[in-house]
């Protein structure tokens, strides 16, 4: 488990090896990292948000370039750390990220009731830190990789359904740096295809609306709209369906009666259903798989071994799978 945290004038890395007494502290210790890097390079580094931060800083120190300077590159100017230098790729590494989506981990501490510990040195510091300054540092950034490892062993079946994927269809190990939905994309072998057509929507045929056609008319004609305002606006259009206000928008329908309670009598029943894999059925049924699968087959495949071990109560086993279809 390893964090680092970078000022403009320094840079510190704590890191936990679960089989040894006591952590590992490095500030602005170049020869220290790389012999850490040294004795672990083979093995695999977990952090929270490393994919995108940590693992970046790592490489450009091990290249000799400036912590601050990665950091400026992924904070400030909001780029990936890949783009920084293509000698980063030469410091080879296997990563896998605790980060939950949309998640910070101070969030997460605050979930798990956890004390949340916040350093009172200011990230943009125009000065080389002090020595009581770096202690609070070093600590504030002990008790992120802490908290790291609480949510890894909270989350280990999400590690241990990725490791599945990498192994059953015979991955690179470094493949655990992967998103889920990058791995999903090599299982299919989809191709980068830079498609327009994204909103040209239509109705399938086997949607009969009836009386209630303005609601598609309505998707239809405003496909520019959506293609202006890819990320949803407040432009919706209401619908009354079966004696229900519907409201039709950019992320789906929505409707229900407001402060609702029903209790049920001894006369009737109350079902809740839920239909397993539902988008996904839907997708396999409807051909709605994307066109960059060279191996569409597969995710049927993978559909159909997964709703098996399903009903069959292997939840385990089928978790790893789940992954494939959903994303």
């Amino acid at each position: 488990m390893t964090d680092f945290e970078v000022t403009k004038f320094d840079w510190l890395v704590v890191a936990i090896d679960p089989d040894q007494e006591e952590p590992y502290i490095i500030v602005n210790d170049l020869d220290a990292l790389k012999d850490l890097y040294e004795k672990y390079k083979e093995d695999i580094w977990v952090g929270y948000n490393n994919r995108h931060y940590d693992q970046y800083i790592m490489k450009a120190l091990l290249c000799g370039f400036s912590a601050w300077e990665m950091n400026r590159h992924i904070i400030i100017y909001e780029r990936p750390g890949w783009e920084f230098s293509s000698l980063l790729q030469k410091v080879f590494m296997i990563n896998f990220d605790c980060m939950m989506a949309q998640k910070s981990l101070k969030e997460l501490e605050g979930f798990q009731g956890h004390s949340i510990y916040e350093s009172s040195v200011e990230f943009s510091i125009e000065r080389p830190l002090t020595e009581d300054e770096i202690t609070e540092m070093v600590q504030y950034c002990f008790n992120d990789v802490k908290e790291t490892m609480n949510i890894f062993a909270e989350n280990i079946n999400e590690f241990n359904a990725l490791l599945w994927l990498v192994q059953t269809f015979e991955f690179p190990i470094s493949y655990l740096g992967k998103t889920k939905a990058q791995i999903s994309a090599e299982i299919l072998e989809c191709s980068k295809t830079k498609r327009d057509d994204e909103w040209d929507i239509s109705v399938l045929d086997c949607i009969k609306l009836k009386k209630y056609k303005a609601a598609a008319e309505w998707f239809l004609n405003n496909k520019n709209h959506f293609y202006k305002y890819p990320n949803g606006d407040k432009n919706t259009f209401e619908l009354e369906v079966a004696g229900i206000t519907h409201v039709f928008g950019w992320g789906g329908i929505h409707g229900g009666i407001e402060k609702y309670h029903y209790k049920c009598d001894s006369n009737h029943l109350i079902l809740h259903i839920d239909v397993a894999s539902y988008y996904p059925r839907l997708m396999i049924f409807h051909g709605l798989l994307t066109r960059s699968a060279k191996h569409p087959e597969r995710f049927k495949e993978i559909y159909k071994k997964r709703i098996s071990l399903k009903k069959a109560g292997k939840k385990k086993e089928q978790a790893p799978l789940k992954i494939v279809i959903n994303y």
